[in-house]
């Protein structure tokens, strides 16, 4: 029997609570440090901007925190004159996003802003 291999849609969400667990207890930590997780500083790959049209039909501009490249790959975005963040999975010519909730935003707000 062939197993179907799930997409990226299949996996989005349960890739960005384990992400934001991650991230709210090194945040919350003292000197946002664990030594399971390290220092919320080193977690990410890199906090960067990228511009409208780097891709094809990319519109706005967007802050990008991404945690890992390759494959999957996994990103938090906050686009320009936007208050929502998106976390992005990504695979090989395929990804999907899910909206960050609410009770998180203001904390990947204030890692997306400070640390830029």
């Amino acid at each position: 029997m062939e197993t179907k291999e799930l997409k990226c849609k299949d996996k989005v969400k349960e890739a960005m609570f384990l992400r934001l667990n991650d991230i709210r207890k090194l945040y919350t930590a003292e000197n946002q440090e664990t030594e399971d997780l390290g220092s919320l500083n080193e977690y990410g790959l890199s906090l960067d901007y990228v511009p409208t049209s780097t891709w094809k039909n990319q519109n706005k501009g967007y802050t990008r925190y991404q945690l890992s490249w390759g494959r999957p790959s996994e990103e938090f975005r906050l686009y320009d004159g936007s208050t929502r963040i998106e976390f992005w999975y990504l695979d090989w010519f395929d990804g999907a996003y899910s909206i960050v909730p609410d009770k998180d935003n203001a904390m990947m707000a204030d890692i997306m802003t400070i640390n830029s």
